[in-house]
């Protein structure tokens, strides 16, 4: 997968709530610890009709590995200065 397509989904799930918390079985389940995460994001055709789902599932220690190494990159890149600014 692209990754300008990973980042699609991603980005698109959080500003739509696509987001599901999942147990270390996969599954949404009510009192079980959070050990995964799920981003859902939708594909529509130019009629606004839904054709396909797209799911990212990662571990939650992943996830903030992940983070922490954007975190950097937008410090190191100097992003994060100007959108400070």
């Amino acid at each position: 997968m692209p990754t300008s397509q990973w980042c699609g989904i991603l980005r698109n799930a959080m500003a739509h709530g696509g987001i599901a918390y999942l147990d270390k079985n996969g599954r949404s389940t009510y009192g079980n610890p959070v050990e995964k995460l799920l981003f859902a994001s939708g594909k529509f055709d130019g009629d606004d009709k839904l054709v396909a789902v797209n799911l990212l599932r990662i571990s939650e220690p992943d996830y903030r590995a992940f983070l922490g190494r954007w975190v950097d990159w937008l410090v190191a890149s100097g992003v994060a200065g100007e959108l400070a600014a």
